[in-house]
């Protein structure tokens, strides 16, 4: 492969990390955008994952590159993606957001796709599992600095009622005046105001807009949007909801355990190993005060078949054995209290098998298979 391909691989890989960043920081949860202050910034998220599918498309015929990887996962997608947009041209009955989630859907496959395809060597894949559990760690970091300091709401006008909002506004056009192209009330005379906001009588209001041709809404009076506090937000991150974020959370907290158990069993240093625990203890709380069970609990289960599937798998593998001197011998199984370790692999505290923490001595404990005489001192 020359140069230029590599490059665009790599700059594909590099736009395939963003995206897997920028899903998580924007919001995306409203797709109907029904709601106050919903941004439509996320719908471009999938834009960019099927243009960066069509680059990979340019960069294969550039370089030349037959070999493409896929699976059941990809085949289980497409048929998911399929069968949506099969619904949404059918039956949906509100159809801008049932069309939005299909395109959700398909932005979703193209980012498996080309994930697979661009990240080819291990040290791309460790890399994005790296940038994906970093930013699962900032959410949580977010989610857990919004409990320590929670969001009390925004009001533009405090004190501002419903009530009381037809008569300021007929105080504030009696005292600055009436514009022609504005609607009513601002279309009434001066005296007419005057008159209205002069009179304590609720009724007078109202018939004077009668007057006008306009008739004043029944019901339960409300606030215009502008002007209606913002109710406090959830310590969610930047989702609109605690079962978003926990459902995230879920997902993530299982890798970084791993990577905490990995970094413990491979010998790595402290500090990396303090830094694995950390965030994994970090998302882990988040994840708690969250208090959706329904999150929770599958990561307990997946958490216990995972320690009771490597307890077996150490506990049932054979012995490590080691050349010597006219024989060979393998590590016996230590006494009670011997070394905490066991069946584990040495942690960082036993850097080896010799130097555990009751000092087991080869000589005396180890088992000779040996052909011949046994070696000498």
């Amino acid at each position: 492969m020359g140069r230029g391909p590599e490059l665009l691989r790599r700059a594909l890989l590099g736009l395939a990390t963003a995206l897997i960043v920028v899903r998580a920081l924007v919001p995306g949860e409203d797709v109907g955008l029904l709601q106050p202050g919903a941004n439509p910034i996320g719908l471009a998220v999938p834009l960019l994952w099927l243009c960066g599918l069509v680059t990979w498309a340019a960069w294969r015929i550039w370089s030349g590159q037959t070999a493409w990887y896929g699976g059941l996962v990809e085949a289980g997608l497409l048929g998911v993606v399929l069968f949506s947009f099969i619904g949404t041209a059918t039956v949906a009955a509100y159809q801008h957001p049932a069309w939005v989630v299909s395109w959700e859907w398909a932005g979703l496959l193209a980012a498996f796709f080309l994930v697979r395809q661009v990240a080819r060597s291990a040290a791309d894949q460790r890399g994005l599992l790296a940038v994906l559990l970093a930013t699962g760690v900032c959410l949580a970091a977010q989610s857990l600095w919004q409990h320590a300091l929670p969001d009390r709401g925004r009001a533009p006008l405090p004190g501002l009622t419903a009530d009381e909002l037809p008569r300021l506004r007929c105080e504030t056009l009696a005292a600055l005046g009436s514009a022609p192209q504005n609607a009513f009330p601002a279309t009434l005379s001066l005296p007419a105001l005057a008159l209205a906001v002069g009179d304590r009588d609720p009724v007078l209001f109202e018939r004077v807009a009668v007057k006008n041709n306009v008739y004043l809404e029944t019901g339960e009076p409300a606030l215009p949007l502008a002007l209606r506090p913002t109710p406090p937000e959830p310590p969610a991150a930047t989702f609109q909801s605690l079962t978003n974020l926990a459902g995230c959370l879920a997902l993530l907290l299982p890798a970084l355990v791993g990577c905490a158990v990995a970094a413990w069993l491979g010998g790595a240093p402290r500090w990396q190993l303090g830094v694995a625990l950390g965030c994994a203890l970090l998302t882990g709380l988040a994840l708690a005060l969250t208090q959706v069970r329904s999150a929770i609990l599958p990561c307990l289960l997946v958490g216990a078949a995972a320690s009771a599937l490597a307890w077996r798998h150490y506990s049932t593998r054979t012995p490590l054995s080691h050349e010597g001197r006219g024989g060979t011998f393998s590590r016996p199984a230590p006494r009670r209290g011997c070394c905490s370790c066991w069946p584990w692999p040495a942690p960082p505290c036993c850097s080896s098998w010799r130097s555990c923490s009751a000092r087991v001595r080869v000589r005396g404990s180890a088992t000779w298979r040996r052909s011949g005489r046994p070696p000498g001192p």
